[in-house]
């Protein structure tokens, strides 16, 4: 029982950063607002040319800042109303949970991709026979064959080339979202000959999908050795091998005939490839309607005779964008696939108009080949008796489009996504981190930008600034040898006084590391109400300003990027929007890691954020009840399904909380 508690605690610890926290100035945040700014700067100085070493009043520091083991001070300072009870789970949830992740429609995280890793070694005979989503499909196949487990139901699931391409990326514990190249391994002979045998049963000329990936694929077949097979037994896939290392120029991929088409304007051409590849027309419908002014209700009618045969996330994003006019002709917006939360803005200057009417067919379209998918997809499940509620601030909340480069956090909350603050004075912010050796110090730095409403940067709180009228910094650590914390206090109605709409929370590597390399770095908030922020700034003996009882966030940083911004307050809206964006420095001599040098894409990671618009678990929840013939209800109590934001458990009958990422990712 004493190893079961001991690992629940580690458990807790670990989900709301429970650390020892040792801010640079001890008594923060008086000390720092008390302080004149001679003070400050001198003992910044003293910081900084002693490498890290000398701290203000660094002896004089006590230990006094344990984490959740030393129970009785916990205790002590917790406020009982706000202790979260954990109920205890069994197999048939971890089962749940695990069949919903299979489910999904759309990309999971690194740590969701864990937990079915981890479902193939207590079961493998629980996995689905049919995983929709192509990388996780990978990600499974991979495990399995690692495990020799060389035949399975769901092998027969592999039916594009490139599939394969992805399994032999996930076997090298590469990216399979193949945006990145991959080292790849040595694959032993049955997985190699699983390949071929996979390969030679793919239907089609494999070697046009072959050639998008040639490089790659030539990597493989030294891996594979195509020519140890006999040739009458895997005569398709050695002769696909032959022309990508020998006669490419004899294969004419999909693609380049597309590409073609448009250059040279063949509209019947293209409109007879692209209703071949549905998916492909949902992509280059924008495109379509830009090159051919004059055909926008063809097309638009081309799209909706294929809509149906389009997967539904592809669908739902594409009917949010056309019913959105002021996206549709405004700033371009990407977010390219790969392990990191990147964006690319492009401004369009050759905009073009869309008829209401054209746009509300392929909204249309979209919507009817989403519910037909539905009703095919839940068939089983329908029940005209059933009554459903689904609560309107679910509108709030973005569906979970894709999750493979999201933050390990406390809460998984999708980009973009408004998280109500309720009743709160003040935000404290933290940050901590640890070096990956002794003498080789890493610099993270937690800074605070302040926007207005033109998304315009007013102000900011960080280390070259520890202090404004709303706003306040613990101090600058440049070493972290045994960790290392900063902290940041914004009293929100000062701040939304003095013009700001938008605080925005970010971490910069200001000794360029990419957090991957950090071996611990993490961030996350507190709430905290005048009250509590007054009785923590007047306290005169030391004291932790991390508050567990407090914590409302917390998030592993571990991204490719060297700055993320994590999420924004909008003071207005009195809203939390999570944004876990990442990004690189300019990497310019003279040019620190910090906002001020980043400030020129801040603005546009928070448009992207604010504009960027994708499907609602509002509406996602909205549609899968109609699907399944259910009744909607505006009262809970008369509900027997309930989508609601915070989980409601009343007896006898099913909730989904916005808060139920594996749930919501197989409705997609």
């Amino acid at each position: 029982m004493a190893n079961y508690c001991q690992n629940v605690i580690k458990i807790v610890d670990d989900m709301y950063g429970n650390v020892i926290y040792k801010p640079f100035y001890k008594n923060f945040p008086r000390e720092v607002m008390e302080a004149d700014r001679a003070t400050l700067v001198i003992n910044a100085i003293l910081h900084y040319i002693s490498g890290g070493t000398i701290i203000p009043d660094a002896n004089e520091v006590e230990d006094l800042y344990a984490p959740i083991s030393n129970l009785f001070d916990t205790a002590v300072r917790i406020d009982t109303k706000s202790i979260k009870i954990m109920g205890l789970g069994d197999i048939n949830m971890f089962y749940d949970i695990c069949t919903n992740l299979m489910n999904a429609n759309t990309s999971i995280s690194a740590y969701d991709k864990d937990v079915l890793r981890l479902l193939i070694e207590v079961n493998p005979n629980m996995i689905l026979s049919d995983i929709p989503h192509k990388e996780n499909k990978a990600v499974i196949i991979a495990e399995m064959l690692r495990a020799g487990i060389m035949e399975h139901r769901l092998y027969g699931q592999v039916n594009a080339v490139n599939d394969v391409l992805r399994i032999a990326a996930a076997l090298s514990d590469g990216d399979v979202s193949l945006k990145d190249n991959v080292r790849y391994i040595s694959f032993s002979r049955p997985i190699r000959k699983w390949m071929m045998d996979t390969m030679e049963c793919i239907p089609g000329a494999i070697e046009e999908d072959m050639l998008k990936y040639r490089e790659r694929w030539i990597r493989i077949g030294e891996r594979i050795h195509p020519r140890s097979f006999p040739d009458d037994e895997y005569e398709r896939v050695i002769d696909a091998f032959n022309l990508l290392r020998n006669n490419e120029q004899a294969i004419v991929p999909f693609g380049s005939k597309v590409e073609r088409a448009f250059a040279d304007k063949k509209y019947d051409i293209l409109v007879d490839l692209l209703m071949k590849k549905p998916g492909y027309f949902a992509r280059e419908l924008h495109h379509m309607f830009k090159v051919f002014p004059n055909k926008h209700y063809d097309i638009a009618v081309s799209f909706a005779a294929v809509a149906n045969k389009v997967a539904t996330p592809v669908l739902l994003q594409v009917k949010a964008y056309y019913d959105n006019k002021q996206y549709l002709n405004d700033t371009g917006i990407y977010f390219p696939k790969g392990n990191t939360q990147r964006i690319y803005v492009k401004v369009d200057n050759e905009t073009f108009e869309i008829a209401d009417e054209i746009r509300n067919l392929v909204v249309i379209a979209c919507t009817h080949g989403i519910m037909s998918q539905y009703r095919e997809k839940y068939a089983g499940e329908y029940d005209e008796t059933k009554k459903v509620y689904v609560q309107p601030e679910l509108a709030n909340y973005l569906i979970p489009n894709t999750m493979r480069s999201a933050g390990k956090a406390l809460r998984i909350i999708p980009r973009g996504s408004r998280v109500a603050l309720g009743d709160v004075d003040y935000i404290r912010s933290l940050i901590h981190w640890k070096n990956a050796e002794k003498n080789d110090p890493m610099d993270m730095d937690l800074s605070v930008a302040f926007l207005d409403k033109n998304l315009d940067l007013m102000d900011t709180v960080a280390y070259y600034e520890l202090r404004n009228n709303y706003a306040v910094h613990s101090g600058d650590y440049t070493n972290a040898p045994d960790g290392a914390c900063e902290f940041v206090d914004v009293n929100l109605a000062k701040a939304k006084e003095n013009g700001v709409r938008y605080a925005v929370l970010a971490v910069h590597s200001f000794s360029q590391e990419f957090f991957r390399d950090v071996p611990e770095c993490f961030m996350g908030y507190m709430k905290l109400t005048e009250d509590e922020y007054n009785a923590d700034y007047n306290r005169r003996t030391s004291s932790s300003p991390y508050k567990i009882d407090k914590v409302d966030m917390k998030m592993d940083i571990s991204n490719d990027g060297q700055y993320v911004l994590v999420c924004a307050f909008d003071l207005e809206a009195n809203e939390m929007i999570w944004c876990d964006i990442a990004g690189d420095c300019e990497r310019q001599l003279y040019m620190p890691n910090n906002v001020e040098c980043t400030k020129h894409v801040l603005s546009y990671i928070m448009y992207s954020i604010l504009y960027s618009k994708r499907a609602s678990m509002y509406e996602l929840a909205t549609m899968t009840a109609k699907a399944k013939g259910y009744t909607f209800v505006d009262n809970v109590e008369d509900a027997d399904i309930i989508y609601s934001v915070e989980p409601i458990a009343l007896e006898g009958k099913d909730s989904v909380s916005a808060f139920d990422p594996d749930v919501w990712q197989s409705m997609v």
